[in-house]
């Protein structure tokens, strides 16, 4: 039965659509350590994509074994648990002074060997399978050019081999299991002159546009600002117009680089904020980094700091969001746990530890216990992954009824009523990093006392049967 909750889910998806935009689904982002995944701080966060890209040379030279590794077993329970799985591998050629095997040759083989023993045990745990994560930047400059060794540019041979030799041999010897989809890439720094003329990133680009076998491409977005996110996109749509792209790894940790130096006391509001947590007004931000990192700050610190960087972009995952979606981005995914927080900085750290939702080595474990969230970010990426979500599970409720007209007032105080609601069905409130402030089961309208939260953002989940709705609402003093 279509009703009028189908028809406005449907025709929010619609007007995108009409407007060449996509709804862009948000996942979490574990990079090269799938052994920190955790179930409940999955469920915590809200999504149901989950990324890993291993490091391939741990399996190869015999660090990890395919069969007995404890972070595929992670990936393995994941998807066991309902979650969606992007996999790919890492290929550090660079890192280890490697040239990509020659084709045929003993070492592509034992290279092959050792990711079909990969696919052996992940194989059926994989809905979209990456054909790899920067190559660009890990890969030695003389195999991103023609080599008559390779009859091609290595990059884009030994890439193509591997979905031939590797992932179609797989899942075509085994035509029971659900052969996933295929990307391309995983560029990041598109948006640099010497990435937009370089043959073997062009020639990767063209491969994934001409290939049928290959659903889209992959981008990494790390930026000091926006306008290298629309160059990235410019430059690999115009050679691949209409396919579908993901986006794999995003943040702003060349912004967060550039401004490594700058002191505390750059602007008066930033010498107020040395003042009120007793550092020194000439303490540089990779210092202050350094304290955050060994003393577990709490999230206002952290909150107050960054409203004092006047190059800061507050709200930086809502503009990500919307260029995703005015470039068919159909799904990215994010840090949801700080996978490198130094405890020794200087001017040339790297900064990776400034973008993960939750943050457990700089933050301090809330009153609950549970993991710090990031205030830089934690409240946008639930809020987005809990709209998403709405969106596609909503439209299975058959309720004739709009989700807006459920929760009143919105912002309230004290109490909101859920109205034009039946049957019996259970409420779940969170709060924006994730943490249950209230559970209780209902039947009919219902009436529930809000007079014990504070003044925020707050997360409300129907769930009846099988279908649930996720609402956003405000608690105003």
């Amino acid at each position: 039965m279509i009703t009028r909750l189908t028809i406005i889910a449907l025709v929010t998806c619609w007007c995108y659509r009409l407007q060449g935009q996509e709804l862009t689904e948000l996942g979490a982002n574990y990079n090269h350590d799938p052994d920190l995944i955790e179930l409940d701080l999955l469920e915590r966060s809200g999504v149901r994509w989950v990324r890993v890209t291993p490091r391939f040379y741990r399996y190869l030279n015999g660090e990890l074994n395919p069969e007995t590794d404890e972070g595929l077993q992670r990936v393995i329970d994941a998807s066991n648990a309902g979650y969606q799985v992007i996999f790919g591998w890492r290929f550090d050629f660079k890192q280890n002074d490697e040239n990509i095997p020659v084709p045929g040759s003993a070492r592509e083989r034992e290279m092959f060997d050792i990711a079909s023993r990969v696919m052996a045990r992940l194989g059926t745990s994989i809905d979209i399978f990456t054909l790899g994560n920067e190559p660009n930047l890990e890969t030695l400059t003389e195999d991103l050019v023609f080599q008559s060794s390779h009859n091609g540019v290595p990059l884009v041979v030994f890439t193509e081999r591997l979905l031939t030799e590797v992932f179609e041999r797989f899942y075509n010897l085994r035509p029971s299991i659900k052969k996933p989809e295929v990307y391309a890439g995983s560029f990041p720094a598109l948006f640099e002159n010497r990435w937009q003329t370089n043959e073997g990133v062009n020639g990767l680009l063209q491969f994934a546009q001409q290939d049928d076998r290959v659903t889209g491409f992959a981008l990494h977005l790390h930026i000091s600002n926006f306008n290298e996110v629309d160059q990235s996109f410019a430059h690999a749509r115009s050679i691949i117009p209409d396919k579908p792209f993901i986006v794999t790894e995003f943040s702003l940790h060349r912004l967060y680089r550039n401004n490594i130096s700058e002191a505390l006391n750059v602007n008066p509001a930033g010498a107020d904020f040395a003042a009120k947590y007793g550092h020194s007004p000439g303490m540089q931000l990779f210092e202050w980094y350094q304290y955050a990192n060994n003393n577990k700050i709490q999230p206002v610190e952290l909150d107050d700091l960054f409203k004092t960087r006047d190059w800061f972009i507050p709200g930086y995952l809502d503009v990500y969001r919307e260029k995703f979606e005015q470039n068919n981005v159909v799904i990215a995914t994010y840090p949801i746990l700080q996978q490198s927080a130094p405890l020794v900085f200087n001017t040339g750290s790297p900064l990776w530890f400034l973008n993960p939702v939750f943050m457990q080595v700089t933050l301090a474990r809330d009153e609950n216990d549970q993991l710090g969230a990031n205030p830089l970010c934690a409240e946008d990426y639930l809020a987005w992954a809990a709209f998403r979500r709405a969106v596609t599970t909503s439209i299975d409720l058959g309720e004739e009824r709009l989700t807006d007209s459920l929760v009143f007032p919105n912002p309230a105080r004290g109490k909101i009523t859920l109205r034009n609601v039946e049957g019996k069905y259970h409420v779940t409130i969170r709060d924006m990093t994730g943490r249950t402030v209230s559970s209780a089961s209902y039947e009919g309208e219902a009436v529930i006392d809000i007079s014990g939260l504070a003044p925020s953002t707050y997360l409300l989940n129907i769930q009846r049967g099988k279908g649930q709705e996720n609402i956003k609402f405000v608690v105003e003093r």
